[in-house]
């Protein structure tokens, strides 16, 4: 069993402990305590535990939109922390937000607007908002994750929703959208005021300017598809974004 009804918690399954930091009481009375997830996986089974745990977790955190943090801890001592989001939860609250004011948008957009909401909202906060990092493609920053969901839509405008497969449903379900962040509501309004009003490619073009996190990236890693782009990068260019604008 586990129960995350205090800041501190810990989850015992049979391959792992996960030890759970609750930043909200208000959440720890949403989730109550709730049965284990089962360990079927073979082998290094820490990796299959930890992403059911995390997916259950991350649900309910989507639907009350707390922040929250874990540490996923197994027998090999290493260590995998699940962020406040999934990418596709808030690749889900962009389209939503371009819904409602009646637009559709491309996987190249909406990559874009993910990194400039991702950018403000670090900046803001100094944490990161999604569970990936974002990488230095050739048409701008990128999402992996993001892209293998969307990349069959081309250039045609989206129209589903990101899903992911529920281990309590058996079924792919659409990614539940935050909706009680108020500083995650508040950058949204902001980056598609700012930034809807522009293509996939301009906003590509935007984040290919010299000294972006992007330009610097790709020159510190001349040839290579895919680097990384560091947080500091991504923090200090958005903190002076964020100076400006203010």
């Amino acid at each position: 069993m586990y129960d995350v009804t205090n800041f501190e918690g810990h989850v015992e399954l049979p391959c792992l402990i996960v030890q759970a930091k609750v930043f909200n009481q208000k959440l720890s009375r949403k989730m109550g305590p709730k049965k284990c997830l089962p360990c079927d996986s073979q082998g290094p089974g820490m990796y299959n535990c930890a992403q059911k745990f995390s997916a259950h977790v991350k649900k309910k955190l989507a639907i009350s939109g707390e922040s929250h943090y874990l540490t996923v801890k197994g027998a090999n001592e290493k260590e995998v922390t699940v962020m406040p989001y999934a990418a596709k939860a808030i690749a889900n609250a962009i389209l939503n937000k371009a819904a409602e004011d009646g637009s559709k948008i491309t996987h190249l957009k909406l990559q874009k607007l993910l990194y400039y909401v991702c950018g403000y909202y670090l900046a803001a906060t100094g944490k990161p908002l999604i569970d990936h990092t974002f990488e230095a493609w050739e048409y701008g920053p990128v999402v992996p994750d993001i892209y293998h969901e969307f990349k069959g839509y081309g250039g045609r405008p989206i129209s589903s929703p990101a899903t992911e497969y529920d281990w309590e449903d058996e079924d792919f379900l659409p990614v539940p959208i935050p909706t009680d962040d108020a500083r995650l509501n508040r950058v949204l309004d902001f980056v598609w005021r700012t930034y809807g009003k522009y293509s996939g490619a301009q906003l590509s073009d935007m984040t290919h300017r010299d000294g972006s996190p992007w330009d610097k990236t790709r020159k510190a890693n001349p040839g290579m598809r895919g680097a990384d782009i560091p947080v500091n990068l991504l923090r200090d260019h958005f903190s002076t974004l964020v100076k400006k604008k203010g």
